[in-house]
């Protein structure tokens, strides 16, 4: 049960006395009466504590650190992955459980994309990014992901305008008569003038 929470300091939990599950050997879960999670910001502070027993455990070890905290036989090291990518695949086959699929047409896949630039557009940005930070919390890194997932909007109607605009100019028909593949008249010849503009407006909206 949650005892004590004090916002970047401390959160404290006790054992449910009503709690009626059992293990195996019948005895009461849970195992321990009390577990404190105290927020030190300071790398050096939480490991000096973490090697003098003040504390008994922590997270988000710098790298830099880790072999001297591996040497420690008092220590248990474990090295979790970092970095986790989240993608949503779309089924773009034809056909589906026998039935037409409507994602194989590039025109609602492209209607799609449209709508949740859209969707997106339409809250502030600052109200949004506000309300992105008040629901993970305080924090350098939360305010950047709040920052990366409100402002890849502008980015792709950039870019989309402007992959638009390229698509029928004289150089892109004369590559495609050439013989070119798709990707490379992407990336050789679509892509170089939107990712300069793309830079050129981070410039601007990035100078704060």
């Amino acid at each position: 049960m949650l005892v004590e929470w004090k916002r970047g300091v401390v959160m404290r939990l006790a054992r449910n006395p009503h709690f009626w599950k059992k293990d195996a050997a019948g005895i009461g879960l849970f195992y321990l009466d009390e577990l404190e999670f105290q927020i030190i910001p300071d790398d050096a502070t939480r490991l000096l504590k973490l090697k003098a027993g003040e504390i008994h455990g922590s997270e988000f070890v710098p790298y830099s650190r880790v072999r001297e905290l591996q040497a420690r036989k008092s220590l248990r090291m474990e090295l979790w992955p970092s970095t986790r990518a989240a993608y949503l695949t779309l089924n773009v086959r034809p056909s589906y459980d026998g039935k037409p699929n409507p994602l194989s047409n590039q025109k609602v896949r492209q209607a799609l994309s449209g709508r949740l630039v859209d969707l997106v557009v339409t809250f502030p940005f600052l109200v949004l990014v506000i309300a992105i930070v008040a629901v993970f919390g305080p924090g350098i890194i939360n305010i950047y992901i709040a920052i990366i997932y409100v402002g890849w909007v502008a980015y792709a109607r950039l870019m989309r305008a402007e992959v638009m605009v390229q698509k029928g100019s004289e150089y892109v028909a004369a590559a495609r008569v050439l013989g070119y593949s798709a990707l490379r008249i992407i990336f050789r010849t679509s892509c170089p003038m939107p990712c300069g503009r793309c830079s050129s407006m981070r410039s601007r909206t990035w100078r704060w």
